[in-house]
This record gives C-alpha cells, structure tokens and sequence, in this order.
C-alpha cells in the first residue's frame, strides 16, 4: 500500500513539474521588441513620454532620435506590459501632443532578447550610432551583400 501511494505521488510530481515548463521559457514569460516612430516626431518630447510609458510598466530598454528623423529604440519587459506597450504605442497620436505620428513600425525578437540592454529605460543621445541590419531602423551603410 506505501508503494502504491509512493508511485501515486511520483506520478503527481513528475506532472506538476512537466506541466510548469511549458511557462518557464523566458519567450513565455517576456517580450522584447524594436520600434521606429516616423512622421513629425523629433524633439518634441516623444521619447520622454515613452521613457515614462517604459517606466510606469517596469519595462526597460531605450529611444533614441535617428538621422533618418525618426525615434528609434528597443523594449523589453513581462509579456503583458509588453502588449500594453506596443498597443500605447500604437494609438500614441491619440494622447502626445506636438507630434504626428504617420506611422510605427514594430518588429519583435523570438527570443525576447533587445540588443542593446540597460537596467533601465534610457534615452541615447543623437550621437550615438545604433544600427541594425534589418527593419525597423535598418541603417543605410548596411548593403545586400553584408547580409
């Protein structure tokens, strides 16, 4: 009979823990993406607003103005503060004044992992390069054959 309730046991925990890995993958967990606001959008205090969009949702990452005048950045946080992000994002005309967004393109990364990685949401400074090989916010120096 101890056997027997032993064996039952074993079985429960095997399927608890079997059970737990399905979410225990960092994709199942977070989200991480890249995004670039065009349209009338520099210095106008957009990337402000989105440090503090970032903020309020424990997200980190950064935004930065690009030279193609444009507000490029990454974001990464817990999967439900990630889709509050890109759909505040997406209706971002609605609610910051003195920009016109025409459009955002927003590509997100299958393993959740942004590039460039701070302990916080930051703003870069104009000088600073930051270049990707693909959209959005695929720099212009990066030809076909570097691909």
């Amino acid at each position: 009979m101890i056997c027997y309730i032993f064996i039952i046991f074993i079985v429960m925990v095997l399927n608890t823990v079997s059970a737990q890995q399905e979410g225990w993958k960092m994709k199942d967990r977070f989200i991480g993406f890249r995004y670039e606001f065009h349209g009338s959008v520099k210095d106008v205090g957009l990337r402000e607003e989105i440090q503090a969009k970032a903020d309020e949702l424990a997200c980190f990452g950064w935004a930065q103005n690009s030279p193609r005048d444009t507000v490029v950045g990454e974001v990464r946080c817990n999967k439900n503060a990630g889709v509050t992000m890109k759909t505040w994002m997406g209706s971002i005309d609605q609610h910051h004044k003195g920009s016109s967004v025409h459009r955002v393109d927003v590509m997100e990364y299958d393993d959740t992992k942004i590039k460039l990685h701070f302990s916080h949401f930051k703003i870069l400074s104009d000088g600073r390069e930051t270049c990707f090989r693909d959209e959005p916010h695929r720099c212009d120096h990066f030809n076909d054959s570097e691909l």
